[in-house]
């Protein structure tokens, strides 16, 4: 099986800049609520989530395209090239933050610090994505370096995702850690199986009405929590599979999203420097002034980051 082509590079640099000024929209809007005016403020809140749900596809997608591409000996410099490359990064902003906390607001906490080094815990503003990410990453890596068959492998990457969700929730960490991780294996699943052909538009009528339903009902608090969750958890994948329809339509390339995109991880892991930094620290109360001193605080730092993150990059893959 050739695996699907419809969702070209193109496409998906494309849609990881939508996602990420969805998600800098959505925390922007949470500490100066500009945009809380009824269903927009539910609409913008609900950007947040669903955004990372589409990164996790999108991470899903790349990683099982181009295994499918290069067959075993993709997994020869996999754990070095990209784990490790993620890994460090998470580290490089560990030491960032960590320093921030004590250098700024003289506060440190050695159980958060060890916590930010597995899972379940960060001292990155906003850093649980990268430690779900690098927790994927190994998932992905041992369902299938051992499961060669990839019908099999995804199998074994949805039910290691599920116990990963069951243990989230036995431990009680809040949604966030685990609400969008199934996307990861809807990615693997539509790289190695979707057919390479346009959808007709009708479909995604019923499609956005479930959408639509699970949105509402896995957002509004008036369901039993765990049934919220699981609809909210539908609810992501629903959305992906909107994403999908799209894309098999519409070639979606614009240059300045397509940046953005490139930037990415960057760009959500600084994120948390410059919210609270204008909040709490150097407190700007002018909303519009706020969201562009946000913007322009992330621009400015993520693009002086870009330059020793992508030399750790060639130093993993040449070593």
């Amino acid at each position: 099986m050739s695996g699907n082509k419809s969702l070209s590079l193109a496409s998906s640099e494309t849609l990881k800049g939508i996602f990420t000024v969805a998600i800098l929209i959505c925390h922007i809007n949470a500490v100066n609520g500009m945009l809380n005016f009824g269903l927009l403020g539910t609409a913008v809140q609900s950007l947040g989530y669903l955004s990372v749900g589409g990164f996790f596809f999108l991470s899903g997608y790349g990683l099982s395209f181009s295994y499918n591409k290069k067959g075993e000996s993709y997994f020869d410099n996999f754990l070095r090239s990209k784990l490790l490359f993620l890994y460090t990064v998470n580290i490089m902003f560990i030491v960032i933050y960590s320093v921030r906390d004590i250098v700024i607001y003289k506060a440190f906490s050695l159980p958060l610090l060890i916590k930010s080094f597995f899972i379940g815990g960060t001292v990155i503003d906003k850093g649980w994505y990268i430690e779900v990410q690098c927790l994927l990453y190994l998932l992905f890596y041992l369902s299938y370096k051992f499961f060669k068959d990839k019908k099999k492998g995804t199998a074994v990457l949805t039910i290691l995702t599920f116990i990963y969700i069951l243990l989230c929730a036995l431990l009680k960490l809040s949604t966030t850690w685990y609400e969008t991780a199934l996307c990861f294996s809807a990615g693997c699943a539509y790289a190695f199986f979707g057919k390479d052909k346009k959808v007709n538009t009708l479909f995604a009528l019923p499609v956005l009405v479930l959408f639509l339903f699970t949105l509402y009902f896995g957002n509004a608090k008036i369901l039993p929590e765990a049934l919220r969750i699981s609809l909210k958890i539908l609810s992501s994948l629903i959305f992906v599979c909107l994403i999908i329809v799209i894309t098999k339509n519409i070639n979606l390339k614009l240059k300045a999203l397509s940046f953005i995109g490139k930037n990415s991880l960057l760009i959500y892991l600084t994120q948390g420097l410059f919210l609270k930094l204008f909040s709490e620290t150097v407190m700007i109360e002018n909303d519009l002034v706020y969201t562009l001193a946000v913007i322009g605080g992330v621009a400015i730092l993520s693009f002086i980051l870009h330059y020793p993150t992508e030399a750790i990059r060639k130093s993993l893959r040449k070593s």
